[in-house]
């Protein structure tokens, strides 16, 4: 067929295991022959003999060339997290069947690779490419009082040249074990009340990093069996992880730049078919309009105590890096092919679709120039309308509350000092009766401080 991959350069590898300080995580690394790659490498397959290669794919006439074989691996089935590539620093990251980071290192014209094992699950990975971390979500075992040890989920960050994790934040109530994202089905959790192990339906969508916010997004159906998405500040305390009920089976997102939009793809479900759709979803609302129908897939299979779940494998939806083109891909995993569909940027239609028969393709564009800006906090924080002739409201998307805000004339004497006793989204600031002038403001926060500037007019 036209579109099968060859793959050549037998590979060697060696493991060297050393224990990272203050780290929970053993760091093995795992290292592999060199293989020569093109400049333009940004797309990863995994065939229908569970042989991995990258290469690159032209996005203009929707066809893969150019691959090189990486390693052959003994899951069958095997299924790779979602694709992402950093062209600049040189790295591409997925995550693998055992739930490992996999992260190609491209230098050189010479593609390296290794593996970090941990000794907990790593899942939803989400990469930060000013940084060179990846954001995600690990599992600890924990002992839970009822003599036993429970999976618990923790959202933390890694650093894809050292391997050192961090552990941020732990979500209660929260169960997975050994899945990768997007995930729909059953797990068993450990039930304290009942004292025994139960069946549950748990919702892990592949998550998404928004630079410009700071922002990692990921909607989970718990172990109460409720929807919920997940906004986690990354670079902030523990008091900027919020949650919201989200009717939507959503199962990847992508960022319209300068907005609270994401291209969204979700499906829905009649008991018979399940319907993949593409929408734009509201941030703000956590509601979804201009929805359009990509396809129907794999019929429900029935579950344990009646449940169901979609045959869905690593459904992906991105933009190029100028949002020109956006594109969605799904693996069937019963026909075993991948399915990609160009889909209109405004009216959210598919005007496009080619399959890959006999393997898993995912590809990535990599980012922008500004996606490699170090988060600041000035990201987030607003000061409008500005000038103002007297009113400027301080608007906070973070979820912190400031300590304070205060506001100095162009001497650097105190004019103002507010007190914020609650979070939100915006803060008047009252300046009437001051001269006309240049005013700078200090938001007194729990991290790094903010400073503005306001100007206010006769």
């Amino acid at each position: 067929m036209p579109y099968l991959l060859s793959f050549f350069n037998k590979f060697e590898y060696h493991f060297k295991r050393y224990i990272m300080k203050k780290s929970i995580i053993t760091f093995l690394l795992l290292s592999m022959g060199f293989i020569s790659f093109s400049q333009g490498i940004n797309a990863l397959n995994v065939d229908n003999i569970n042989s991995v290669s990258i290469g690159e794919f032209d996005f203009k006439n929707l066809q893969f060339k150019e691959t090189q074989s990486m390693v052959s691996i003994s899951n069958p089935g095997f299924i790779p997290g979602d694709f992402m590539i950093d062209q600049k620093n040189g790295n591409a990251v997925y995550q693998d069947a055992g739930n490992n980071l996999v992260i190609c290192r491209l230098e050189n014209d010479q593609v390296t690779s290794r593996k970090l094992f941990f000794n907990s699950n790593i899942m939803a990975p989400a990469y930060i490419p000013s940084e060179e971390k990846v954001a995600c979500f690990s599992i600890e075992k924990q002992f839970n009082g009822y003599r036993n040890n429970e999976d618990i989920l923790f959202f933390s960050t890694i650093d894809i040249n050292t391997g050192i994790i961090k552990q941020k934040i732990q979500l209660s109530e929260l169960s997975f074990n050994s899945v990768n994202a997007p995930f729909y089905g059953t797990v068993e959790t450990f039930t304290g009340g009942l004292k025994k192990t139960v069946k549950k339906e748990v919702v892990l969508s592949n998550p998404v990093y928004i630079p410009e916010k700071g922002l990692y997004l990921v909607l989970i159906k718990d172990v109460t069996g409720t929807n919920r998405m997940y906004k986690i500040r990354v670079h902030s305390p523990k008091a900027a992880v919020a949650s919201n009920r989200c009717n939507y089976n959503i199962i990847d997102m992508a960022h319209v730049r300068g907005t609270e939009t994401m291209k969204t793809l979700y499906f829905t479900t009649d008991g018979l078919n399940n319907t993949l759709h593409v929408g734009d979803f509201d941030l703000e609302t956590n509601s979804m309009s201009n929805s359009k129908v990509v396809g129907i897939f794999d019929r429900p299979v029935g579950d344990v105590n009646g449940m169901v779940t979609p045959v869905l494998n690593n459904g992906s939806i991105k933009f190029n890096k100028d949002q020109s083109a956006l594109y969605v891909t799904y693996y069937n995993s019963k026909s075993i092919n991948t399915n990609i569909f160009s889909i209109d940027v405004n009216s959210n239609t598919a005007t496009e679709m080619i399959n890959f028969s006999g393997s898993n393709m995912q590809f990535d564009f990599g980012y922008s120039e500004t996606d490699y800006k170090p988060y600041t906090y000035n990201n987030v924080y607003t000061l409008f309308p500005n000038p103002s002739k007297g009113k400027v409201y301080f608007k906070n998307e973070t979820g912190i509350i400031p300590n304070s805000l205060i506001v100095y004339n162009t001497l650097g004497q105190e004019v103002r000092n507010l007190r914020v006793q609650e979070v939100g989204s915006m803060t008047e600031i009252d300046l009437s009766d001051m001269t006309p002038g240049i005013y700078h403001l200090k938001a007194d926060m729990p991290g790094e401080d903010f400073n503005g500037k306001i100007i206010i007019t006769d």
